[in-house]
């Protein structure tokens, strides 16, 4: 008796297994069919900013955008190869962490071009470089409490009057009156352009320039030793909407 009921016992074990093993293969495939019903592909391919002009010898990072059948739009610079069409006017990087960084080499123009190979398709930009039209010192005429450090960007604007290209760390930054304040004149690295207020109230013009044209910006500092009166906060009294989902 013993032996019969062991072997029921076995029986109904492997029925049991068996019939997870068939709801296990009924839910994956069904997971399947879902994704299938979900699955996008990859419809174009856009590459930012799409026209820009740029100062001889800088930088200026591009960025790659896919977009799929279902509307997701996603970063796509590191899936695709970056190519000049001239490479004598602009090159542009390949290279893992900076694809898609583009450097100005001589002037006229280029087409960069992003291009996914597995789906056979591809984005462009292109790429104007010439001299600055002008150059703007931000920010405007300011103020500065004695002692105080702050970052002053140059943006670099050009003939088609629209296109501006910030050029802040390949600028050649000039406080005129050092003695009022101190500028630094870094090329190529982060924090060139800082100004540091001298110890004795003063104005002085802060400059930037073009080492290649000689386009140079201005605007002049007031450095003071006036304590704050008045902080203030904008946008004033703003409105927020509520956004709700359903």
């Amino acid at each position: 008796r013993f032996c019969k009921e062991r072997s029921r016992e076995m029986i109904r074990m492997k029925i049991f297994a068996f019939c997870i093993v068939i709801v296990s293969a009924l839910t994956a495939a069904s997971g399947l069919m879902g994704c299938n019903q979900h699955s996008s592909t990859l419809e174009s391919v856009a590459v930012t900013p799409a026209d820009q002009y740029m100062v001889k010898g800088t930088t200026q990072q591009f960025t790659a955008f896919g977009t799929f059948s279902n509307g997701m739009r996603l970063t796509w610079s590191q899936v695709v190869s970056w190519n000049s069409d001239n490479p004598a006017v602009a090159t542009v990087s390949n290279t893992a962490g900076s694809n898609g960084l583009v450097t100005s080499v001589d002037y006229g123009t280029a087409i960069i071009t992003a291009y996914d190979a597995a789906n056979n398709i591809s984005g462009t930009a292109t790429v104007t470089v010439e001299d600055p039209t002008s150059i703007t010192v931000m920010p405007t005429n300011p103020y500065m409490a004695v002692g105080a450090t702050h970052q002053f960007a140059a943006i670099a604007l050009f003939s088609g009057g629209t296109v501006t290209q910030v050029i802040t760390t390949f600028a050649k930054w000039t406080a005129v009156s050092p003695g009022v304040a101190t500028i630094n004149d870094t090329s190529g690295v982060i924090g060139n352009g800082i100004v540091t207020a001298g110890a004795v109230p003063g104005t002085t013009d802060i400059q930037a320039t073009d080492p290649i044209s000689g386009a140079t910006g201005t605007t002049t500092l007031t450095v003071t030793g006036t304590p704050m009166a008045s902080i203030a906060i904008s946008p004033i009294d703003p409105v927020i909407s509520l956004i709700t989902t359903t």
